[in-house]
């Protein structure tokens, strides 16, 4: 439809001010006229967000066929999608990929995102996050008061996520075996003895994450361990507060000044594309989106005007 339509015009990313360039240029249809300015302020606002939100490296709008929109840098890295990344999308509404070390930045990372819907619900593209693990690492650190003793964050698979240590790109290729992982979660909050990822024999308690297929795994050596655990499990249970805590406020911002902000344009520009020029997008607030909107709605009175 025109919506998918509109999305597949813009999947090839540009700097802005080729974007800009673009849009001086592109006067023979309305479509070109339509798509290289939204662009642009596209970029331009992802870019101002990036700037309120340290924790993400890059923030990107992708299309279906996970093609990049826009991003809120000059060029855009390439971003480590699993292969069921739409579906999970549509059918959780969340995405979190698997953890990976950047070798270039030298840190882990993480892919977050959040799909772009429709009003009628049907997803049309996803807002995604490269997000930084060094400031979950550094919350983690924060609960852990002896060198013997570590927390870590790991996903459904087992493998780390993040952890009061420092985290290696060997470390991040390591995993807790199936059959340790299965002890663990079978016997949630309880002491459990095994070799942790680094080889030593530890006792740890694991305490899974409501909402997110992650889980708090508290270790400490095993001669300390049995007068440490009973103050591992309330640090888990702070963790998990902590981590829902963040999550509800990163849904919430990515749902209400990221998400249906940008559906509304990308409808709009839509409509406005298809030769329906009788759009008029409300105007909510007076940060980046609504001044985008307000250029938006300009842009579409010219439009009018120029028809007549």
């Amino acid at each position: 439809d025109a919506v998918s339509n509109n999305l597949d015009r813009l999947t090839v990313p540009q700097p802005i001010s080729r974007a800009r360039s673009a849009a001086s240029s592109a006067r023979t249809s309305t479509r070109g006229t339509v798509a290289a300015p939204i662009r642009a302020r596209l970029y331009e606002y992802l870019g101002a967000l990036q700037d309120r939100v340290s924790d993400f490296d890059q923030l990107v709008v992708l299309d279906l066929k996970g093609r990049v929109v826009a991003t809120s840098g000059q060029s855009s890295s390439p971003l480590r999608l699993p292969q069921d990344w739409l579906r999970t999308l549509r059918v959780e509404g969340q995405l979190f990929g698997d953890p990976y070390w950047d070798v270039a930045a030298g840190k882990g990372k993480l892919i977050v995102a959040v799909p772009v819907q429709r009003a009628d619900g049907r997803v049309i593209g996803a807002f995604a996050a490269d997000l930084n693990l060094l400031p979950v690492q550094r919350v983690l650190r924060s609960f852990v008061s002896d060198s013997a003793s570590a927390i870590y964050l790991l996903n459904a698979k087992g493998a780390l996520v993040a952890g009061s240590r420092d985290l290696s790109a060997q470390l991040m290729k390591e995993s807790v075996p199936q059959s340790t992982l299965q002890r663990l979660t079978q016997r949630e909050g309880d002491p459990v003895s095994y070799a942790s990822v680094t080889g030593d024999r530890v006792v740890g308690s694991l305490k899974r994450v409501p909402q997110i297929p992650w889980s708090v795994l508290a270790e400490t050596s095993a001669d300390g361990a049995f007068r440490e655990v009973a103050r591992f499990r309330n640090l888990a249970t702070l963790v998990i507060v902590s981590l829902l805590l963040v999550t509800s406020a990163g849904a919430y911002r990515f749902g209400v000044i990221i998400v249906r902000p940008l559906d509304r344009l990308i409808e709009g520009a839509g409509k406005v594309a298809a030769g329906h020029l009788d759009v008029d997008l409300p105007v909510a607030g007076a940060d980046e989106v609504g001044y985008l909107t307000k250029v938006f709605n300009g842009m579409v009175w010219r439009l009018r005007e120029g028809r007549k």
